[in-house]
């Protein structure tokens, strides 16, 4: 993804209704967490590719509930998807590398995972064009999917 060489299959679509299709498969996953997943937002139509952008969302719903261990929002914007949980959030001094391929915050070097999730979520959004915009939420933590195809 980060080459560039991975061919977008771009389509218009929907961002609510994508979100809608990640947030019914993970809110069993969440409620048995003891959480709750909650889709906040209007209709709004982008090309994007379904498939890459409906893995960037799984990935970060389940950062949320991972991490966040609490009410996670998946709020719809015009062109963007922003995951907030509303947990302990990160470090700041963490926050400018958590999108850096491997790296691991200090508080979830005991969790599952390879430090490759966020970065993933990173090559997405620039492939739309756009960014992944982290952020400590008071409370919580939220991550922006911002897509500008």
């Amino acid at each position: 993804l980060e080459s560039g060489t991975q061919a977008l299959h771009l389509e218009q679509m929907d961002l609510k209704a994508l979100a809608e299709d990640v947030v019914e498969l993970y809110q069993p996953l969440i409620e048995e967490a003891g959480h709750s997943l909650n889709l906040i937002g209007e209709h709004s139509m982008l090309a994007v590719d379904r498939e890459l952008i409906f893995a960037a969302l799984c990935n970060l719903i389940e950062n949320a509930n991972r991490y966040g261990k609490s009410r996670i929002e998946v709020l719809i914007g015009p062109q963007s998807i922003t995951i907030r949980d509303y947990g302990l959030g990160v470090a700041p001094a963490d926050l400018p590398r958590l999108s850096e391929p491997f790296f691991k915050a200090e508080s979830s070097r005991n969790c599952e995972g390879h430090g490759l999730g966020l970065a993933l979520v990173k090559a997405i959004a620039e492939l739309h064009g756009g960014q992944l915009i982290l952020a400590n939420a008071e409370p919580g933590f939220s991550a922006c999917l911002q897509l500008n195809t």
